[in-house]
């Protein structure tokens, strides 16, 4: 792999790590001139479609993490057959190189990492995202005493599968909570039950349980009590103690119940604590070791090859190499050459074939497990779901974020992981999410908003909004909402429709029929007119001998003609007197004397 070119954008420089699930290397981004971290794949899960679609979409979920504490997850790819995580490259130590070299760590130290931890913890959480996995060979610290949280959403990927699909490495178990041991699903207090784990390791330099086997370690997580901090380290303050008992708690419910409320608590105690110091001579003891055993000065000789053990016992799943978890040091057997007494040797070969016969029975049906087809649980709820994957001896995984959904009633599945149909081995877990049912929205006030304004913000509330008419207001401009319906403050569906009514302006004037005043004195005629909501405009006179003196003879507008109320209506009066008559009959009014 090194020197090759991932998707021709990757180059790898060097392999610096390997896990049960995936190899890590130190890698060059072509495109972008930085340095990075690329976690492939191994071959045996790269050949499972459906594990790679689910570690894809996995990881996908963890790149949208954007915090200090946590290791960035920049792309996600595939090469041919080489299925790959880009992540950002973190020069330093893991926490649990950390403790091997230096535990018990000081308080102060080990509440400021389990501060920064929480930080991550909680950022993600918020976000929806269980880490499942929260570990110390997770948890990176650089140089200048930044603490690092890797993996999210990997453990995910990893957990629906049988241990023979995913060769699950089995040293987790040392940070599993009561209910990731009694293979229920994970959620966020789970991580913060393995946050008190490490928060036990780190002050006492050992685990809270240890045992023989994976299953020993969970049964004593489910029944036992560990044995308190302060009886393996005296100079814990009791609140820290105090801190780990609760982290530790069987019941999630008593628990912290979010990282927010465990942070409280930690940040008095991480006042004024760094790392550096630690992390140096962390660092500085590591070149010494390594300086021994390139001279085969190691502690037991030239022979010797350097393990961790302390409390922690590393198991392996048969035929898989000896890994602690993703991310860990790879571990050699033990030295071949220890004596055994013979009588234990007897022993132990007896105890081998009464294994072996139990097994067979019992535990090879567990390893290698029938395949079944997974059913259609979409619609169903979640009781109605689980009994129906316990007819197919599969398990219900319950995902930690509920969404929204107009087509299926709260409660009920809306999608499920794999999907139906699909052949998987029994004791698989289906993973599901459940609707919250319709999402509902509060109605804004959208009146005295033009038509576009108030669409613009229907929109942001998860609105629609459409024209239902038209109508006058003397009140809201022209072009703005009059009337809405539903009225503020109501709830619809996201993505209702609110119905708008928007403004002509004022109505128009009222249109009066205009009367027919002739004959009338001008008196009269404007007593008509102003009782009709009209008004005598101008007044000219006229000479017209066959007519009656002093009267209308002439209107403009005419009778029965339709005006706006308030309009004028001009006069001609017909003036005899003596006077002389106008030059023509076909004259325009305006010779006379204008009535005031």
């Amino acid at each position: 792999m090194i020197g090759r070119l991932l998707a021709q954008r990757y180059r790898l420089e060097e392999k610096v790590g390997a896990g049960g699930m995936a190899e890590v290397y130190k890698a060059t981004d072509t495109l972008l001139g930085r340095t990075v971290a690329v976690k492939i794949l191994r071959s045996q899960y790269a050949s499972d479609a459906e594990f790679v679609r689910r570690f894809r979409r996995e990881a996908r979920a963890a790149a949208s993490l954007t915090h200090p504490n946590v290791v960035n997850v920049y792309d996600v790819g595939s090469d041919g057959d080489v299925h790959y995580i880009v992540m950002e490259y973190v020069e330093g130590i893991t926490l649990k190189e950390l403790i091997r070299k230096t535990a018990p760590l000081p308080p102060a130290a080990a509440a400021l990492i389990a501060r920064e931890v929480a930080e991550a913890l909680g950022h993600a959480h918020r976000r929806g995202l269980v880490h499942r996995d929260i570990k110390p060979h997770n948890i990176l610290l650089t140089a200048d005493g930044r603490v690092k949280v890797t993996d999210f959403g990997i453990a995910r990927a990893a957990a629906s599968a049988t241990l023979t699909e995913t060769g699950i490495v089995l040293g987790s178990v040392h940070y599993f909570s009561p209910e990731q041991a009694r293979g229920e699903p994970a959620v966020a207090v789970s991580d913060i039950y393995s946050l008190g784990v490490i928060l036990y390791e780190m002050v006492t330099g050992r685990l809270p349980f240890t045992g023989e086997s994976p299953v020993a370690v969970a049964l004593q997580h489910i029944q036992q009590e560990p044995t308190p901090v302060r009886y393996w380290n005296h100079r814990v303050p009791r609140g820290l103690e105090q801190i780990i008992e609760r982290c530790l708690a069987k019941d999630p419910g008593r628990r912290y119940h979010d990282a927010g409320e465990l942070l409280a608590d930690l940040e008095p105690l991480a006042e004024g604590a760094t790392l550096t110091e630690l992390i140096e001579a962390c660092r500085e003891g590591q070149d010494l070791d390594q300086k021994e055993a390139a001279n085969g000065r190691g502690e037991d000789g030239p022979q010797a090859t350097r393990r961790y053990e302390g409390d922690e016992e590393l198991w392996t799943a048969p035929g898989q190499s000896e890994v602690a978890g993703d991310g860990q040091e790879t571990l050699e057997a033990p030295p071949a050459g220890r004596r055994r007494r013979l009588g234990i040797g007897v022993a132990i070969l007896v105890g081998l074939a009464a294994l072996v016969a139990f097994g067979s029975q019992f535990v090879w049906p567990q390893l290698f497990p029938a395949r079944v087809r997974v059913p259609d649980v979409v619609g169903l709820t979640r009781e109605d779901a689980q009994r129906v994957l316990q007819e197919r001896r599969l398990r219900l995984g319950v995902d930690d974020v509920e969404v929204y959904s107009n087509e299926y009633p709260a409660g009920t599945v809306i999608s499920q992981d794999p999907p139906a149909n699909t052949p998987v081995r029994e004791n698989r877990t289906v993973w599901v999410r459940l609707s919250k049912g319709p999402e509902m929205v509060e109605v804004p006030d959208v009146i005295g908003m033009t038509r576009r304004q108030a669409e613009a913000y229907l929109a942001e509330n998860g609105l629609k909004g459409e024209v239902r008419g038209y109508q006058f207001s003397d009140r809201i401009p022209q072009e703005a909402v009059v009337e809405q319906a539903p009225a503020a403050g109501g709830f619809l569906q996201r993505g209702a429709t609110v119905d708008l009514i928007i403004s002509q302006g004022p109505p128009p004037p009222a249109q009066l029929t205009v009367p027919d005043v002739r004959g009338k004195t001008l008196d009269e005629a404007r007593t008509l007119l102003e009782g009709q909501g009209l008004k005598a405009g101008n007044v000219w006179t006229d000479f017209r001998p066959e007519l009656p003196d002093g009267v209308v003879i002439e209107q403009t507008p005419p009778p029965e003609e339709q005006v706006e109320a308030g309009s004028s209506v001009d006069l001609v009066v017909n003036q005899l007197g003596g006077e002389s008559p106008p030059p023509s009959s076909d004259a325009s009014p305006g010779w006379g004397a204008i009535y005031p």
